[in-house]
């Protein structure tokens, strides 16, 4: 299943004509996956993170830049990325170091 579709499964209610919006939700969380894990490929493996995290971004359209919000006496906090999604994003984080040893000895980097 493509992103695209389980993102849509995420989002139930939301229909094919929100797919511009669907597509560049996934774009944002592939490339804040991508920087965050100094990669240039997203691995088939993070595919339901980047879901998860264009979900995220779904829901916090509108709320964008704030670090709080508060509404009819109820307040939250929000965190750029939940430490559930951080968690699995480390497991596949190199570190700069790394990433330059192996382009340094020619390994091939994705």
């Amino acid at each position: 299943m493509s992103a695209l579709a389980l993102l849509k499964v995420a989002l139930p209610g939301i229909g094919d004509d929100q797919d511009a919006l669907l597509s560049e939700l996934l774009a944002r969380a592939e490339d804040y996956i991508l920087a965050y894990t100094y990669r240039s490929t997203l691995p088939p493996a993070l595919t339901r993170t980047q879901v998860s995290l264009a979900t995220l971004y779904y829901n916090r359209l509108g709320i964008e830049g704030e670090s709080s919000h508060s509404e009819g006496g109820v307040s939250r906090s929000i965190d750029e990325v939940p430490t559930s999604v951080e968690g699995v994003l480390l497991a596949w984080r190199r570190t700069p170091d790394a990433l330059r040893r192996e382009v340094s000895q020619g390994a091939k980097v994705d």
